[in-house]
Parts: structure tokens; sequence; C-alpha cells
């Protein structure tokens, strides 16, 4: 109940955010461009409102909630179809309501075709954007554009490796066409949580999904904790349907870990974002302890350290453990408490 009320506050901010910036935008450029500089402003912001509050209600409500899956599910082209429309509708519907509230003629003459081509290029043009986005990943985009990871550098990461527990015998009894399928609504089920408590999908890497989040402060850094045992809880409650329809026994492991890594660009044809450093390497040894201590979840002292996450009856200390490859011990914690068998 109260992650119920916390995910809606924090979507209802993120609304009212970005309805806000909208405003605030249009305001100014409508003051630029009139005859009359103030009522431009005041038509201007009125304009933005109401073409950022349909687009963003579509985005952050439905598009991201569970109403809005089967439309993320279908191919990308029935995606960006709907979007075209439902923005080009948004933007006309926002320059109609405009005219009524300033008592401006209403008609279909040549300012508002002008306004409705606009709208459909406009359109077209963010749905080109936000599908280049989707096929490289969350952020990925913005940073190869502006150049962010041109030169490497040095950040401090916090990083979840989430993995399906015997996913190659899993893969020999459906056969590949069928595995997939079940990869795929994994995928779907998981990436929920993932974008609720902040974090970035890096890669999939198989039948492994490695996440990650900017350390900040201990409160924001505890959002991963929170992402994985929301995984855990969402990975329990589809179980007995995968069971059904599938006949296997659904179950994921994950590793949280946080440190330096080196981050930068690669590639010249395919270019991407990447991360290297010893971070990456004890996370993955991380998530294949968690097969020999048997447990869903396993953290390290550095990634709760950085949380400030402490005397949690649900995490157990496991001592100082010499990973596969590693001199120096690490810190494990097993966390307990999320759903499981």
């Amino acid at each position: 109940m109260v992650r119920a009320l916390n995910t809606a506050r924090s979507t209802t901010k993120l609304c009212l955010l970005l309805i806000a910036i909208s405003t605030l935008v249009s305001g100014p450029f409508g003051f630029l461009v009139s005859v009359d500089p103030v009522s431009g402003f005041f038509r201007g912001a009125f304009t933005g409102a109401a073409i950022a509050t349909p687009i963003v209600l579509f985005e952050v409500l439905y598009l991201r909630g569970s109403y809005g899956r089967p439309l993320r599910e279908s191919p990308l082209w029935v995606l960006s179809v709907v979007r075209t429309a439902w923005y080009a509708i948004a933007i006309l519907v926002g320059e109609v309501l405009t005219r009524l509230a300033f008592f401006e003629p209403l008609a279909f003459d040549a300012a508002l075709l002008r306004t409705f081509l606009f709208s459909v290029a406009i359109s077209l043009t963010l749905n080109f954007v936000l599908v280049i986005n989707q096929l490289l990943g969350q952020n990925v985009l913005f940073n190869l554009l502006i150049g962010h990871y041109h030169r490497p550098r040095e950040e401090n990461r916090i990083f979840l490796f989430v993995d399906m527990i015997g996913s190659t015998a899993i893969a020999e009894q459906l056969g590949s066409a069928r595995f997939i399928s079940l990869l795929n609504q994994c995928i779907f089920d998981i990436t929920t949580p993932i974008l609720r408590h902040g974090g970035e999908i890096y890669r999939y890497v198989g039948d492994e999904v490695i996440v990650t989040w900017k350390t900040a402060d201990a409160e924001a850094n505890a959002r991963a904790l929170a992402c994985a045992r929301e995984i855990s809880e969402t990975i329990a409650a589809a179980r007995p349907g995968v069971k059904s329809e599938y006949e296997v026994n659904l179950g994921f492991r994950m590793a949280l870990h946080a440190g330096p890594v080196i981050t930068g660009e690669i590639g010249d044809y395919k270019r991407e974002i990447t991360f290297v450093g010893d971070t990456m390497n004890t996370t993955a040894r991380i998530e294949q302890m968690t097969k020999a201590y048997k447990e869903e979840i396993l953290a390290s002292g550095d990634y709760l350290n950085s949380a400030a996450i402490a005397a949690d009856p649900e995490i157990v200390a496991l001592g100082d453990v010499v990973l596969q490859g590693k001199n120096k011990p690490v810190s494990l914690f097993a966390v307990r408490g999320a759903a499981s068998d």
C-alpha cells in the first residue's frame, strides 16, 4: 500500500513537472513571436499546457502502466503509428482549445491546416527519436549525441544483475521459439519495477538483464534494493501463470554491487556506451555465488554501505568471501523476505 502511494505520488509529480516545463517554454515563445507580447505569452503558455497534458498522460500513465503493455508488446511500427496519431490529435485539439479559450474564430482555415500539418511533422520526428532511443536504450541516444562519454570517464555506479535460473534446461524443454517468448514475457514483467525505481537497463545478455544506477545519496541508492525486491515479487506473482502455460518453474537470481567503473563509447558503425572495470566483474561473480548459497538475492557490503542500509532483519550477513578469480574478499549479504518458492 505504501509503495503504491509512493509510486502514484512520484508519477503525479513527473506529470506535473513535464506539463509545467512545456508551459514555461511555450509562454516565452508566444511572447517573442506575437504582435501583442503579453497576450502571446498567455496564449503560448495555455497552448503548451493543453498540448502537453494529453501527451504526458499517454506516455507516463498509460504507456508505462499495465494497460499500455499490449501496445508496448506490439511491433514498433504499431507503437509508432499510435503515438504519431495521438500526438497529432493532441496538438490539433490543443490549438482548438486555445482558440476557444481566447475567443478566436473556430474554423478549419489555413492557419488550422498549417497547425495540423506541423503537428504531424513534429509527431513523426518525435516518434523517430523515441524509437531510436528505445532501440539504443535509456539515455544512450542523448549521451551519444552530446558526446558525454566520447572521452572515457570514471563514474560510481550501482549494478543489479538479474539472471534466469536453469535457462539452458528450460530452453531445451521448450524449444528456442517458445523460450524466447517466455524470456520476453519475463523481461516485460521486470521492466516495470526497474523503471519505477529509476534504473537504466544497460544490456540484455542472453537470459540476463543488467541494470544500473548512478550513485547518489543513500536514499536514492536504496532504490536498487527496492527494485530487486519488487522484481522478486513480480516474478513470484507471474510464476503460477508461467507454470500453467509453459510447464516450467520460473525463478531468477540477483546480485547487487556498487563501485567505480570506466564509462565510454565504443564502436564504429554501431556505437554503444559500455562500462568496464572490476565492479562489473565482481557483480557477475556475486551473481554466481547465489547458486552456492542458494539465495535469490545477494548484495555486497559496498552496495549496502552506499545505501546506508543497516539493522534490517531480512538482510543476513554471510561473511567475507573470496570470489572466483579475486584476491580481495568481499562482504556478502543475503537479502531475504522477498517472494520466493
